[in-house]
């Protein structure tokens, strides 16, 4: 019966979007992904809320008007007419032992956002600016030296989900001619290099890595063979190890 659940949650979902007429579309995905853990995460997300809001009720006579709470793995949405009841039942789950990230905490009248989705004043659209964060922050936390290949692989593909959360493709292609070339440098006999353009367009059964500017397909003008391999070494180990 889990696994039936999980199924039509994932493949049977529908969504009304407000600047479509508020009519209901099939959703295979949305933007966001999907997780193993996804039911049991969803379970103990809606036993939190049902605990801590039947607290509110029969120990603090606190009740809401138009409540409204969907759950899906980590994310939830809620929104009523109280604003008591919501800030008691923030702290009450709190207080429970829920972990709330607050970095990702969204309050407000009119505003929300469920599954990468953000809506505002009737709207929705991609929630870009979590996005942003994501292509900011994540090369930073990186704590292992990764080749010019693997980086610019990387790179593209959060330059691709910028695109589909709403970032124009003319914006998009400054951004990639502001990171790709340059992250694509490497140090080869004492000197740095990038990879030339051609190389980066080109599609891989060409040789190329196929990273084009968003909206592109890679091209299949250019042949390359030989791409550079990334070797780690330092000479106070080579008489410690074997090949």
């Amino acid at each position: 019966m889990a696994l039936t659940w999980c199924g039509d949650a994932c493949l049977k979902s529908i969504c009304a979007f407000p600047q479509d007429g508020g009519e209901y579309t099939t959703v295979t995905q949305g933007l966001s992904g999907m997780r193993g853990t996804d039911f049991v995460n969803t379970k103990l997300n809606w036993v939190y809320f049902t605990i801590a809001s039947d607290f509110l009720r029969t120990q603090l006579n606190l009740t809401t008007d138009e409540l409204f709470h969907i759950h899906k793995g980590d994310d939830v949405w809620i929104d009523n007419k109280n604003l008591l009841w919501a800030i008691a039942l923030y702290n009450t789950m709190r207080r429970m032992g829920f972990v709330f990230q607050s970095g990702k905490q969204l309050f407000g009248t009119d505003i929300g956002e469920f599954l990468r989705v953000l809506y505002k004043d009737g709207f929705t659209k991609g929630y870009l600016m979590r996005c942003v964060g994501t292509l900011i922050i994540k090369p930073l936390q990186a704590s292992e030296v990764s080749d010019p290949i693997a980086r610019v692989s990387a790179l593209s593909s959060q330059l691709n989900v910028l695109c589909r959360r709403g970032l124009s493709k003319a914006t998009a292609k400054v951004v990639w001619e502001a990171i790709i070339p340059y992250q694509s440098s490497f140090l080869h006999g004492g000197r740095l290099h990038q990879l030339p353009y051609e190389h980066l367009v080109t599609h891989p059964l060409r040789g190329g890595l196929g990273v084009p500017p968003p909206g592109r397909l890679p091209s299949l003008k250019n042949e390359f063979f030989g791409l550079p391999q990334l070797k780690q070494r330092h000479f106070m180990l080579l008489g410690h190890t074997t090949d």
